[in-house]
C-alpha cells in the first residue's frame, strides 16, 4: 500500500484500500463501479484512475468480455481478479479452503486467472444480456476461442446452459470443464469437452 501510495502521489490512503476491499468483495463478478465509487469515495474518473494504477502494480487487472454480437453480448463491463489470491485472502480475512468458503468459486476461478496470466495468455470472460456466462476464453493461434468453465465440483459430467449457450454459438472443436478431482470427457455438437482437476494447470 505504501508504494501504490508513492507513486500515485496519496497523502491519504483511507480510499485506496477501501477501494481494494471493494474488488476483494466484488472479485469474479461484474465490477459494479457505481458500488465501488460508493465504498471508497471516488468520483468515476479517478476510480478508473485508481483502477489502472492497481493493474499497473500487479494488485488486481480486470478481465474483460469476449464478444462478436453487440446486440447479445456484454461488450464492456469488465470482471477484477488479484494477481494473488493470498492478499485477497489476506484483505478478506478469510484464509479457509475453498470447500469450506461462500466464495469457494471465486477463489478457484482466481487461482486460474493467475495461473494464464503466468503464462500469457490472452483470455476473456463471455456473457450473454440473459446472463448466461462462461468463466474463460482463451484465444491462442490456431485455436477457435476455447471455453473454459470453472467448478469447485462436476458431478455426473454435467454441461451447464451456458457452456451450451456458448458451443451453439461458436461451435468451439475442444471446451474444459476445471472441477475439483473429475478426470472425463463428452462430446456435444461436434465439440469435445474435457472435464479436469483444476489444479493440472499450475
Amino acid at each position: 500500500m505504501r508504494d501504490i501510495r508513492d507513486i500515485a502521489g496519496l497523502s491519504d490512503d483511507y480510499k485506496l484500500a477501501k477501494l481494494i476491499e471493494g474488488l476483494a468483495a466484488q472479485t469474479g463478478q461484474l465490477a459494479e463501479y457505481k458500488e465501488l465509487g460508493d465504498l471508497s469515495g471516488y468520483d468515476y474518473l479517478s476510480l478508473k484512475k485508481y483502477l489502472n494504477i492497481l493493474e499497473k502494480t500487479y494488485i488486481a487487472a480486470p478481465l474483460r468480455p469476449f464478444f462478436k454480437n453487440k446486440r447479445i453480448e456484454l461488450v464492456k463491463n469488465p470482471k477484477f481478479y488479484f494477481f494473488d489470491n493470498g492478499l485477497r485472502n489476506f484483505i478478506i480475512n478469510n484464509f479457509n479452503p475453498p470447500e469450506k468458503r461462500a466464495d469457494g468459486g471465486g477463489l478457484i476461478e482466481n487461482y486460474v486467472f493467475t495461473e494464464f496470466t503466468k503464462r500469457d495468455l490472452t483470455f476473456n470472460f463471455w456473457r450473454t444480456k440473459q446472463k448466461t456466462e462462461v468463466d474463460f476464453i482463451v484465444s491462442a493461434e490456431g485455436l477457435n476461442a476455447l471455453p473454459v468453465e470453472v467448478k469447485s465440483s462436476a458431478k455426473k459430467q454435467d454441461i451447464s446452459r451456458s457452456l451450451n449457450s456458448f458451443i451453439t454459438a461458436y461451435s468451439p472443436a475442444v471446451a474444459v470443464i476445471l472441477n475439483s478431482h473429475e478426470f472425463g470427457q463428452r462430446k456435444i455438437n461436434g465439440t469435445r469437452i474435457f472435464f479436469l482437476p483444476f489444479w493440472l494447470i499450475n
